[in-house]
């Protein structure tokens, strides 16, 4: 499943505003339909905004944290291409794009309809959670400090870098070309966890897989510790699982490992190479 993006390289336009921000400021927004709201390149805002169907676009030159909230029309833009986070923010519709810095201390929450699409960097302080049918689409940096889930219908695709810190679970749809980085336990859990690994480089400290890990253009994944493959779990495909000399190439297989699979890295593409074996 592949989303259509809009530039990486993207410039803030800061054109078309019904409302500009343009030094300090500590009033309250609501954004209707129809609506833009500008934070120009020297707004220091430390408002509330919520937004109901209209854009907000982020061009500030120095870094940005105000309250964010959603309500009503599920059209909302929020476009940042500066350095921001928030007092408070549960995404739960509309679309976010990120072509700057996103510094979160508190959990990021995405929800429902929401899709969030990283082009740049994005930093979680504490927990990160894709779940309820929203879309996280990662073309830049992720870096998740606790739990990171992918769960009850969310969807991931990884383009660009991921480190998780603590445990990456995932109950849903996921899709790597990047590199990911997990700390901490990678949890492939029942009904829906599926990782689709096509040509990235993946390396975790220990693997439980309860549903299916496939491969394209030999992905390779490194596991540093323990493996389990579930009685329900999968492996196949174009893939390599670098962990036993031997197949299957998990420490305690009960399920299903293709022929397909192999134990010996293909390499590692994009920025990281932290799974290479060469």
């Amino acid at each position: 499943m592949l989303f259509p993006i809009q530039s990486i390289n993207a410039q803030c336009p800061s054109t078309g505003c019904t409302t500009t921000i343009s030094g300090v400021n500590t009033t309250n927004y609501t954004v209707n339909v129809g609506q833009k709201l500008c934070l120009a390149s020297g707004a220091i805002y430390s408002g509330t905004v919520t937004m109901n169907g209209g854009t907000l676009e982020n061009c500030a030159t120095a870094p940005q944290s105000f309250g964010l909230l959603y309500s009503g029309a599920t059209s909302s833009i929020v476009n940042n291409y500066g350095t921001v986070s928030f007092a408070s923010v549960n995404i739960d519709q509309g679309i976010f794009n990120n072509y700057g810095i996103y510094l979160e201390s508190n959990n990021i929450d995405i929800q429902n309809t929401a899709i969030f699409n990283n082009y740049d960097s994005v930093y979680s302080g504490a927990n990160l959670v894709v779940t309820n049918s929203a879309q996280f689409i990662n073309w830049g940096s992720l870096d998740v400090i606790n739990n990171f889930d992918v769960i009850n219908d969310g969807y991931m695709e990884n383009h660009g870098y991921i480190h998780g810190h603590d445990r990456f679970k995932i109950g849903s749809e996921f899709y790597n070309t990047g590199v990911i980085l997990i700390d901490g336990l990678w949890d492939n859990v029942a009904p829906g966890g599926t990782f689709t690994n096509d040509g990235g480089c993946v390396t975790m400290d220990r693997l439980k897989n309860e549903v299916g890990i496939f491969g394209l253009n030999c992905g390779t994944i490194t596991i540093a510790n323990s493996s389990e493959n579930f009685p329900t779990g999968t492996i196949d495909g174009n893939i390599a699982i670098v962990d036993n000399a031997t197949y299957p190439f998990v420490d305690v297989n009960s399920g299903f490992v293709g022929a397909s699979v192999i134990g010996t890295s293909c390499g590692c593409p994009g920025p990281g190479d932290n799974c290479h074996d060469t």
